[in-house]
């Protein structure tokens, strides 16, 4: 039998849903700066890109997202999140 030093298993999406968790703190990032909420298909279309440039996609396409720093943003969302994971 052959000795493994890591076992990885992939429960996203089958034992975890985190596009929900994804979908609210981007909403809560959002709100924080009083910007329209991206819609819920926008906010897992972005669901693999680096953070900020999820951001960055979503903010462009509002007129209002040109104002605003991604990476703001971004730390919002990261506030967000790590709150509702340690609540």
């Amino acid at each position: 039998m052959a000795a493994f030093d890591l076992i990885l298993f992939d429960v996203d999406g089958t034992l975890v849903d985190s596009q929900r968790t994804i979908i609210a703190c981007m909403e809560a990032a959002f709100i924080r700066y009083d910007l329209p909420i991206p819609s819920a298909a926008a906010i897992r279309h972005t669901v693999g890109l680096a953070l900020v440039d999820g951001v960055a996609q979503l903010l462009a396409a509002m007129p209002e997202g040109e104002r605003v720093d991604p990476y703001a943003v971004a730390e919002a969302y990261k506030d967000t999140y790590l709150a509702r994971r340690t609540a």
